[in-house]
C-alpha cells in the first residue's frame, strides 16, 4: 500500500484507517492552536503529523530519511501546503543549527541505533516541548530495553522500551515528563510529553 496514512479529505485510504487515526489523534492530545508556534516532525513519513499540525496554525518542518513512494511531496501539492521538508537522516538534525517549539517524534526511537542518542536531539531541537510515540513493552519497574533483530531491510533492527525507560531517557536530558500508556497488553504504544523547564 503506498501511504501509511489515511487522508479521508483527499479519499485515501492508507495503512492507518481514518478511526485508527481518529483514535490516536485523541490520545496523542496535540495541541488544538497552535498559532505562531513551529513543529519539527521527525520521521514524518506521509506528513500525516505534519499536515495535522499545519491546519492548527503551526509553521511545520517535516523531516523524513528518504523520500520513499514520494508521497510527502505529493500530499504536499494536495494540501497546497507551505511544510518545510527536509530529507535527511535524523542524527544529522544538530547540523541545522536551529531549534522548533514543538519537536513531534512519532514512531521513531525504537527504529534508531541508539534512542537515548535520539532522545537528546530531540530535546536540544526542541525550544518548549515535545511528543514521542514509541512501541513499547508494557513491563513493570525498572527502566528495561528489549532488542530485536528483524527480518526487515527497511528496520533491521528495533528496541522495545518499557514506559519507565522512555520517561528516565527524557528526565535525564531534562524534561519533565507525563505519559499515557494506550493498552494493558504487554507489547503496546505509549505516548510521552516532555516539557522544558523555564531555565533551559
Amino acid at each position: 500500500m503506498k501511504y501509511h496514512h489515511s487522508f479521508p479529505e483527499l479519499g485515501i485510504e492508507g495503512r492507518v484507517t481514518a478511526a485508527g487515526i481518529a483514535r490516536k489523534l485523541d490520545y496523542i492530545n496535540l495541541p488544538e492552536d497552535l498559532t505562531g508556534k513551529t513543529v519539527l516532525d521527525i520521521g514524518a513519513w506521509d506528513g500525516y503529523y505534519s499536515f495535522e499540525c499545519e491546519k492548527r496554525g503551526a509553521t511545520v518542518t517535516a523531516l523524513e530519511k528518504e523520500r520513499r513512494t514520494g508521497t510527502l511531496t505529493e500530499l504536499k501539492k494536495k494540501f497546497n501546503s507551505k511544510i518545510e521538508i527536509l530529507y535527511m537522516d535524523a542524527y544529522d538534525i544538530p547540523t541545522l543549527n536551529r531549534q522548533w517549539d514543538l519537536v513531534l517524534c512519532m514512531g521513531v526511537i525504537y527504529h534508531v541505533e541508539d534512542p537515548f542518542k535520539m532522545i537528546n536531539i530531540v530535546h536540544d531541537a526542541s525550544k518548549e516541548s515535545c511528543i514521542i510515540e514509541s512501541a513499547l513493552r508494557n513491563v513493570p519497574g525498572e527502566p528495561v530495553m528489549f532488542f530485536y533483530k528483524l527480518d526487515n531491510k527497511d528496520y533491521p533492527i528495533s528496541w522495545l522500551p518499557n514506559s519507565s525507560a522512555v520517561i528516565a531517557m527524557m528526565e535525564f536530558t531534562g524534561y519533565d515528563v507525563t505519559h499515557y500508556i494506550d493498552r494493558p497488553e504487554e507489547k503496546t504504544r505509549g505516548v510521552f510529553w516532555g516539557q522544558k523547564s523555564q531555565d533551559q
